[in-house]
């Protein structure tokens, strides 16, 4: 069975968030990719490599855009894992390359890019 791992990077960026990695595994196969995901290591949970949003009791503007930005990352993460599993198991398990992660995140990043490819009349 195919097993998608997050962990977060340790280099942070200007606004100190720093980016969620992924590693595929399945048999001989074990592949690490940038997600594209920024995150501050604050709301990340090492042990269940998921992103924490936090429940405010008292919320104002700065805590509903916060509390909105991590769910956004976090609906992101999910879909994108969702996407690396289907796609695996849509694909040729004998024949697959070694940048096939990152072909993955590129083609959920670029979802309309390839869907225009395959519905296009031949």
């Amino acid at each position: 069975m195919a097993t998608v791992y997050l962990s977060l990077s340790t280099k942070t960026d200007t606004t100190q968030k720093q980016e969620i990695l992924i590693r595929f595994s399945h048999g001989r196969i074990n592949q690490r990719a940038k997600t594209n995901i920024f995150i501050s290591a604050e709301y990340w949970d090492d042990k269940t490599h998921q992103v924490i949003i936090p429940n405010f009791r008292l919320m104002n503007d700065e805590k509903k855009e916060l509390k909105q930005y991590l769910t956004n990352q976090s609906e992101k993460l999910n879909l994108l894992t969702t996407t690396i599993q289907t796609l695996f198991n849509e694909s040729d398990k004998s024949n697959i390359a070694p940048d096939w992660l990152k072909n993955c995140i590129d083609k959920y990043y670029q979802r309309g890019k390839y869907t225009l490819v395959a519905e296009a009349p031949k």
